[in-house]
C-alpha cells in the first residue's frame, strides 16, 4: 500500500479503563498539526498480571487501525514491563505485520529512553503493587537497567490509577531519585507526564513519565520532534537519540571501545563533566556508572585540562576532538580503546565525519534552547 505525503499518523493501542492517555497526549502534543494520534482500544478493565495483554482483542483493535492507513502503531500500555520485554516485541511485531508500519510499546519506548540518556540505574515510581515491582525489576535488569529503588501504591484496579493525586505521584518519585540516573513514573493510566519538568529541576535528573516516553518513541518512528515544556526527553530526546546512533556507528566503524560525547551547553542542563552521549563496548564499564570527571562544573573552554581528567584509567588508546559552533568550543569526543590500537587515516576520517556531524546536531541542540517551538521539526 503506498503511502500518502499527508502529516504522519499516530495509531495508539489502549486499555478500555484507562482516561489518562488520550488527553495527556493531546495536551502534549499541543498546537502542533504535524502529525495526527488515533486510538482504539482493548478490553483490559481489570489488568491480569499473570497473563498477556492481546490475543483477538488487540488483533481487533490493531485491524481498526490499520483502516485508518496509520504510519506507526503503539500499545501504549506498560504491562509487557513484568509480563515480559519479548512478549511485547513479539506483540510489536504482530501489530506492524497487521498494520504495515513500524510498532513499539510504552515499556519497549522505556528501554530505548534509557538507552539515550545512558541511564543503567533506575528509579522506579509506579502504582503497583511491590510483588509486580519485583517482577519489573527482574526484566529490566535482564536489558541493563538495574532498578536502584522501588515505591508503589499497592493498587490493581486499572481505573483507580488515573484517580492517584499529583502530589502522591511526585513523592514517589523523589522517594527512588538517590543513586538513580534517571527516575520513571510507569503507568500509562497515571497522572505524572505534567510533573517532569518540576521534578527534574529539583531531583537533577531526567525523570521518563510513560506517556511522555511513548509519545517520544512514536514520534521517532515517524516524524522526530521536539515539544518543550514537558522534561527533556521530549525537548531533546530526539537529538540525544541522534548523537547516540552517531557514537554508536562510530565506535562499531573504528573498532574502538568507548566513544564519549560531551557538551558543555549549561542553559540545557550539560556540563562538561557529564557524558553527554557514550557508546560503550558490552562488557566495558560505562562512565556513567562512575562520578563526573571533575567535582566542579568543568568547563570546555579549557581543553587541556579537560582532556586529562577525562582520560579514563586503562585507555591505552585515546584520540580527542574538539566540537566548535559558530568558533565556540562547545564540547569533546573522545575515542578510546583499552588495547594498543594504531589510528589509521580511515578511523581518522570515520572520527572527524562523525565530529561534524555532533557539531551540526549541537548547534541545532543550542538554537533551540532553553525551549523549543511546539513540534519543532529536527
Amino acid at each position: 500500500m503506498e503511502r500518502r505525503a499527508e502529516c504522519p499518523r499516530l495509531g495508539m493501542i489502549v486499555p478500555t479503563s484507562n482516561t489518562c492517555v488520550e488527553p495527556v497526549t493531546y495536551r502534549l502534543l499541543g498546537g502542533t498539526h504535524d502529525v495526527s494520534v488515533h486510538f482504539a482500544r482493548v478490553d483490559i478493565a481489570h489488568p491480569d498480571f499473570s497473563s498477556p495483554s492481546g490475543g483477538q482483542g488487540m488483533t481487533s483493535a490493531a485491524r481498526q487501525l490499520a483502516d485508518a492507513e496509520v504510519d506507526a502503531v503503539i500499545w501504549n500500555g506498560s504491562s509487557g514491563s513484568w509480563l515480559g520485554i519479548e512478549r511485547d516485541r513479539d506483540l510489536c511485531e504482530n501489530l506492524s505485520r497487521i498494520c504495515n508500519a513500524p510498532a513499539t510499546s510504552s515499556t519497549l519506548a522505556l528501554l530505548e529512553s534509557c538507552r539515550v540518556y545512558g541511564v543503567s540505574k533506575l528509579g522506579l515510581a509506579t502504582p503497583y503493587t511491590a510483588e509486580v515491582n519485583a517482577k519489573i525489576a527482574r526484566e529490566y535488569a535482564g536489558c541493563g537497567v538495574d532498578v536502584v529503588a522501588e515505591s508503589h501504591l499497592g493498587i490493581t484496579d486499572n481505573a483507580e490509577y488515573a484517580r492517584v493525586p499529583e502530589e502522591v505521584v511526585a513523592e514517589g518519585v523523589r522517594a527512588v531519585a538517590p543513586n538513580a540516573h534517571a527516575a520513571t513514573i510507569l503507568c500509562t493510566n497515571l497522572n505524572g507526564a505534567f510533573l517532569a519538568p518540576g521534578l527534574e529541576r529539583e531531583l537533577g535528573i531526567p525523570v521518563f513519565d510513560s506517556v511522555a516516553v511513548t509519545l517520544w518513541h512514536a514520534l521517532r518512528l515517524v516524524a522526530p520532534t521536539s515539544i518543550g515544556g514537558f522534561g527533556t526527553l521530549l525537548r531533546d530526546g530526539a537529538l540525544f537519540a541522534l548523537l547516540q546512533d552517531l557514537c554508536d556507528s562510530l565506535r562499531s566503524e573504528v573498532g574502538a571501545d568507548r566513544i564519549v560525547l560531551q557538551l558543555d551547553l549549561p542553559e540545557l542542563g550539560l556540563w562538561a563533566r557529564f557524558p553527554t552521549v557514550e557508546s560503550v563496548r558490552p562488557g566495558m564499564r560505562s562512565l556513567h556508572e562512575g562520578s563526573a570527571v571533575d567535582s566542579d562544573r568543568t568547563r570546555a573552554g579549557s581543553v587541556p585540562g579537560w582532556s586529562l581528567r577525562n582520560f579514563v584509567p586503562g585507555a591505552t588508546a585515546q584520540l580527542f576532538e574538539s566540537i566548535k559552533v559558530d568558533g565556540s568550543l562547545i564540547g569533546l569526543m573522545s575515542v578510546q580503546s583499552v588495547s594498543e590500537h594504531s589510528w589509521t587515516m580511515s578511523d581518522q576520517a570515520a572520527k572527524d565525519a562523525t565530529r561534524r556531524a555532533a557539531g551540526e546536531v549541537a548547534s541545532i541542540l543550542g538554537r533551540c534552547s532553553p525551549v523549543p517551538a511546539v513540534g519543532a521539526p529536527l
